[in-house]
């Protein structure tokens, strides 16, 4: 019976909850709500959303537990379709049952929080840039610790165990909330790398890079090859968050903190590091965009130019072109997208660049923009030369 004691466990704790009195219950909110408070300015600092719609995301997000609690219920009067039971009958080893558990556990509440987003943008609020999106999928995770850390601090208060009550709290509000808010946000990113698939698509395509899920699904469903992008992107963000939270929550059952630790300290670095990379700020809703200027032709012989800079690092030159392009198609997202991209591999460039500065005049004359290097006294003697003869 290895996985029924932690389901027994869940559904006492649910019971329980609803035999709170409204005061104990009232208090066991307000400090559940304390962490919250204290995550939500650290991410929404840069963004320019109400707080009347943080609330309301935040809000959809608490719901997200309603459909596990529904399974839970489920599985108590039909346990023929309780995953836990067939895992716990037919899986022998402990570590991959719990594995296996955690992966099922990982699916349902990765799922619940996508669905908040994609609610909100479907809704008037809707999703206009990438940041966003990462924005509402964390949100969305808090909302659910929030109603995961009451149904917790309820049990122990309930076991009479006040000791480890701030041991438990303060673990959850720090690493177990950061945990939720990591697997969310990446889960977030590549939703808005999804809805903003038209300008990625053809940049990566003029790169030449190739997408080798969404050419199977395009040959599989015959649905259009951005339509496949579309999904085989949302798919990537879905896996990603799912075997991130299995692997969290397999690491804490068998007490390797460290570990947890460590996974999520690098999760928040990388979604630190990709809301701050100048592509994902990019304005890539279609309100208020006005249709390009450039004719057809023209615009794709300029990306496939810019391509070809972009795999040549030459993103100097790129960001140059880019500004001039700009100024006369000003809402055109796949200039826009390139020079975003050109500034954020210049940046790191230049920070590699400093780190290694232990380079020649000639290779520090090489990293320069082919528009800021000064002509030479061979090149200028060979452009006076025919001057000279006439």
């Amino acid at each position: 019976m290895l996985f029924s004691k932690l389901q027994a466990t869940a559904s006492v704790n649910f019971n329980k909850l609803f035999d709170l009195g409204t005061l104990e219950l009232i208090g066991i909110a307000l400090l559940a709500v304390i962490p919250v408070m204290l995550w939500i300015p650290i991410f929404h600092y840069k963004n320019n959303k109400s707080k009347k719609i943080i609330i309301f995301i935040f809000l959809l997000g608490t719901l997200t537990v309603l459909p596990i609690i529904g399974l839970q219920y489920l599985w108590v009067y039909y346990p023929q379709f309780d995953i836990y039971a067939h895992i716990n009958s037919s899986v022998t080893n402990v570590h991959l049952g719990f594995l296996l558990t955690f992966i099922f556990v990982g699916i349902f509440e990765e799922i619940a929080k996508h669905s908040v987003v994609h609610y909100v943008d479907h809704s008037k609020i809707q999703v206009e840039t990438i940041n966003d999106a990462i924005l509402f999928g964390i949100l969305a995770a808090l909302g659910f610790s929030f109603t995961e850390n009451i149904f917790y601090l309820n049990s122990i208060i309930k076991s009479g165990n006040f000791i480890n009550l701030m041991a438990v709290f303060s673990f959850r509000s720090i690493v177990t909330m950061c945990a939720h808010m990591v697997f969310s946000g990446i889960m977030g990113y590549y939703y808005g790398m999804a809805k903003f698939a038209d300008p990625f698509y053809s940049e990566a395509g003029w790169r030449g890079k190739k997408f080798v899920i969404a050419d199977f699904l395009y040959r599989l469903i015959k649905f259009k090859k951005i339509h496949s992008y579309r999904i085989s992107t949302m798919m990537k963000g879905l896996f990603i968050a799912m075997s991130l939270h299995a692997a969290f929550n397999f690491f804490l059952q068998f007490q390797m903190l460290w570990q947890a630790v460590i996974l999520i300290f690098g999760g928040y670095l990388y979604i630190h590091h990709i809301m701050r990379r100048k592509a994902v700020h990019v304005l890539l809703g279609v309100k208020n965009q006005r249709p390009s200027l450039m004719a057809k032709k023209d615009e794709e012989v300029v990306i496939e130019l810019l391509g070809m800079w972009m795999n040549e690092g030459k993103h100097k030159e790129v960001k140059e072109i880019c500004d001039r392009l700009l100024q006369r198609d000003p809402d055109n997202p796949i200039i826009k997208l390139f020079k975003a991209k050109a500034e954020d591999s210049h940046e790191l460039n230049k920070a590699y660049i400093a780190i290694h500065n232990l380079f020649t005049e000639n290779d520090i004359q090489e990293q320069k923009s082919i528009f800021e290097k000064p002509l030479t006294q061979e090149i200028i003697e060979k452009s006076i030369k025919p001057v000279i003869s006439n």
